[in-house]
């Protein structure tokens, strides 16, 4: 199954059980300011916005400047602060994802008291770089703290979750590039974004693996199935079924220009329906988080039969009536091999991928040279020994 490789965490209400002690500390600020903010507004407030949100909004109507708010909580709140336990299955999460092989971060707005807690509620080991308010990047929605560890230990953005319980956590993971995972506890006054990859209602979800969500529905990632120019195609999950869930990457490709790749997936697919090329089902397209949900046709592809000894020969009639169709329609598809998949005695092209027909590109110029144990193919295995291992290569396309 594949698994994230690193989660940074948010500790208040992430983490620490802490608006308890949080909300009761504004509630004496707010007193001694003559608020009667109640405790259900004031952590209202706090969930939807931010302890300093509050502080300003509180100074605006008091008179008293926000710094000296600030103090006044700090000194209230550093007195309740052992009142602060983990939030249930914090602990058992953690070590379950760093048994998986995951490393784990935080960065958080508290500030001198996150270590103390975190030594004293036992978890402080387990991370490996600890970012406060005292390292002074601009705070949430902002992505600067979360950047500043991705750059500094060289984390794979598609492989990294910054895990929150607040909006502002979510508009900070993506202002980083990285995965967002809101923890939504069953009474938690937030409202989804809909920006989210994932929403637990139990921190121990975490621990079962990898999910993506598209138009709002949760996908198990099974396994990864490729790394193309254009995204990870990905084995994944729902209701008992099996589908292909490609996430659209940004990643740099010296051989080829994109514009928007979610509009081309839709607009290929278009044209690739119109010539009459067999590919597999679209399911859903989510375009805020760039997502594309397909049929997933399971089978060896063409490239798999040729690397392990295979004769492609009998599918040699199929993809030249493929090319047919498409240069028909004035199209070149991808011939590379990992973008057919043979089911049941046909092939499916199984990419998006089409462009503009041009001599130069069509199969009997260039796809051909890779159907068969060609200096090209046999070239192509040294150049990625990675694929010569590899036990599936669908979805490798774009």
């Amino acid at each position: 199954m594949e698994t994230l490789k690193a989660y940074i965490w948010d500790l208040d209400g992430t983490l620490f059980d802490s608006y308890g002690a949080i909300v009761s500390s504004l509630v004496d600020v707010a007193r001694a300011c003559g608020a009667a903010d109640t405790p259900e507004e004031i952590l209202k407030a706090v969930k939807q916005g931010s302890v300093s949100g509050y502080l300003r909004d509180l100074s605006a109507g008091s008179g008293r400047s926000t710094e000296a708010l600030y103090q006044m909580y700090r000194a209230v709140g550093h007195a309740k602060d052992g009142e602060i336990i983990l939030i249930p299955g914090a602990a058992e999460t953690l070590k379950a994802l760093q048994d998986q092989g995951a490393k784990h971060f935080v960065y958080t707005h508290r500030g001198a008291t996150s270590r103390p807690l975190l030594e004293r509620l036992g978890i402080k080991g387990v991370f490996t770089e600890i970012v406060t308010s005292e390292n002074g990047f601009r705070p949430k929605p902002s992505g600067e703290g979360v950047t500043y560890l991705l750059e500094k230990y060289g984390l794979d953005r598609m492989k990294t979750a910054y895990v929150g319980d607040r909006t502002l956590d979510v508009l900070c993971a993506k202002d980083a590039g990285v995965q967002a995972i809101l923890y939504l506890p069953e009474d938690s006054c937030v409202e989804p974004t809909g920006k989210e990859d994932r929403i637990v209602r139990d921190l121990t979800e975490l621990a079962e693996g990898m999910h993506l969500l598209a138009c709002g529905k949760d996908y198990r990632i099974l396994r990864l199935l490729g790394h193309g120019k254009g995204g990870y195609s990905y084995l994944a999950e729902a209701d008992g079924k099996e589908v292909v869930l490609k996430q659209i990457h940004h990643e740099p490709c010296d051989y080829y220009a994109f514009g928007n790749k979610i509009e081309a997936e839709r607009h290929d697919l278009e044209r690739l329906r119109h010539a009459g090329i067999r590919i597999p089902g679209m399911i859903a397209v989510d375009d805020e988080a760039e997502r594309v949900v397909k049929e997933y046709i399971e089978g060896k592809t063409v490239f798999e039969l040729i690397r392990d000894g295979g004769n492609a020969e009998p599918y040699l009639e199929q993809v030249r009536k493929m090319a047919a169709q498409a240069k028909k329609a004035g199209l070149n598809i991808d011939y590379f091999p990992t973008n057919f998949v043979i089911r049941d005695g046909l092939i499916w092209y199984i990419d998006y991928e089409c462009n503009d027909y041009m001599e130069e590109w069509n199969f009997d110029n260039w796809g051909v040279k890779y159907w068969s144990r060609t200096p090209e193919f046999t070239e192509y295995l040294k150049q990625h020994p990675e694929m010569a291992e590899e036990a599936s290569c669908r979805g490798i396309g774009s």
